[in-house]
């Protein structure tokens, strides 16, 4: 140990010698490892991460789909009234749905707007949370033309009520219609999205409105299975089923899917690939630049050599600069990530377009550990073949005065170093221009009218 706090000292004074040099060795192994540790971010929060729901592997989405679209729509009361008593896959199904609360503590004040979400009383035991006061929606409460309940969220009970205990049991105006207040939800709670109060869904069958429909595959149970079960009812129900009349098809998705589309799971798999041909990219380059340095270090390096210095020796002097690097260019890294993640979840709040509340921006200690070996291995594996030639120098070639030759081996190096980067760049540059590509396709659709479309609002 005490031989290689040594070397990292000669290290870290020869990288201080050569600011330039580590500066711009930093730039690039920070900016490569920043950007590959932001898609990893977001392919951990958004794709990898579970649903916050208990037995979630077993929680799926019911619905109407078109074919190829794999999503699902939502369920009209009348199909679901048809469809649950039929379902033996399923032993547990609740039902939600978006809507906007408008919530007024008295009649003359005027209303606060909130992002809402009617909750059957079975999506409690669905997704596993109860309130921290007050009690969920029951049976009662689920009754067609019962007297209207609200749960509220925890920002709405600070913000409105003062965080007042003595809530529940108030009576308050919701959507022009007096509500008595039953309880309050946990700080960390916002379902589906971004809610902050929860009406009960009070299903009609005749009513016709459509909701979203989630279900636990029953014991033994799989999701292909529950798939064949409703291809069969909706053979047997025909047109009766509302989604019959438009030529879609019953279908089942994992719980996630309803959360994050798999259209967006696949842009952000293939933006996790770009942020890895940037890390190898920014490899190349900081391995080029290593190789500049060893090159000038040729003759130092050949006079050790000369006077008994091992190749050992010198291969762990060269990589214990790689090393240095490594710690400083990783915490550049997992901070460049962690602010890219929060600044692009901001941008998706400030355009009204936030994900699921579960859903985290930033960096854990799984990714902290992540980036950390990620650093080490990216600058070993630039310092390396840099490192091997050096200390594979030709003493007597090294030591040659006027010799023109004498870096003709790490010419050739630096030069299929220079090709590697020119193919990583033009592969990163061909798929960019391709997502543009299509981006600017989607946005030059044509909706059918001959009005700018920026012209058009719908309310």
């Amino acid at each position: 140990m005490p031989a290689l706090f040594r070397e990292l000292r000669n290290a870290l004074r020869r990288l201080l010698a050569r600011p330039a040099y580590t500066a711009l060795s930093l730039a690039v192994l920070g900016l490569g490892l920043g950007a590959m540790l932001f898609m990893l971010s977001m392919v951990n929060s958004i794709v990898l991460e579970p649903l916050p729901f208990p037995e979630s592997e077993r929680l799926v989405a019911i619905g109407h789909a078109r074919d190829g679209s794999g999503n699902v729509g939502n369920l009209t009361s009348a199909d679901l009234g048809r469809l649950q008593p039929e379902l033996r896959a399923a032993d547990a199904i609740g039902i939600y749905g978006e809507l906007t609360v408008a919530l007024a503590r008295d009649g003359g004040e005027l209303p606060v707007r909130y992002e809402g979400s009617t909750l059957s009383a079975s999506m409690f035991g669905l997704i596993g949370v109860q309130p921290v006061l007050g009690r969920p929606f029951s049976a009662q409460d689920d009754r067609p033309g019962a007297p209207l309940t609200v749960l509220l969220g925890d920002t709405a009970w600070r913000s409105d009520f003062d965080a007042d205990p003595g809530v529940i049991g108030r009576v308050v105006r919701v959507n022009g219609e007096d509500a008595t207040i039953i309880g309050v939800m946990p700080p960390d709670f916002a379902f589906p999205f971004t809610a902050q109060a929860w009406l009960p869904r009070r299903l009609a069958p005749e009513d016709g409105q459509e909701q979203q429909v989630l279900a636990r595959l029953a014991p033994g149970a799989s999701l292909p299975g529950l798939r064949a079960e409703l291809e069969a009812l909706a053979q047997r129900f025909g047109t009766e089923l509302d989604g019959g009349r438009d030529v879609r098809r019953l279908s089942a998705i994992p719980a996630s899917h309803r959360f994050v589309n798999p259209t967006t799971r696949q842009i952000v798999w293939t933006m996790f690939a770009a942020g890895l041909l940037v890390l190898l990219l920014a490899c190349a380059n900081a391995a080029n630049l290593q190789l500049v340095r060893s090159l000038s270090r040729r003759r130092e390096l050949a006079v050790r050599s000369a006077l008994g210095a091992s190749r050992a020796g010198l291969l762990r002097e060269v990589l214990s600069e790689s090393l240095l690097l490594s710690v400083v260019a990783a915490t550049l890294g997992l901070l460049f990530a962690h602010w890219g993640s929060q600044w692009l979840f901001g941008v998706f709040a400030a355009n009204d377009d936030a994900p699921a509340y579960f859903i985290r921006a930033g960096i854990d200690w799984r990714m902290a550990a992540f980036g950390s070996l990620a650093a080490l291995l990216a600058t070993l594996a630039a310092g390396l073949i840099p490192a091997l030639s050096a200390s594979r120098t030709d003493v007597q070639l090294a030591l040659r005065d006027g010799d023109k030759g004498s870096g003709g081996g790490f010419a050739r190096l630096a030069r299929g170093m220079v090709v590697a980067e020119i193919a990583l760049t033009v592969v990163l540059l061909v798929g960019t221009g391709m997502l543009l590509r299509g981006m600017q396709q989607v946005l030059a659709f044509d909706f059918g009218t001959r009005a700018d479309p920026e012209s058009i609002l719908t309310a």
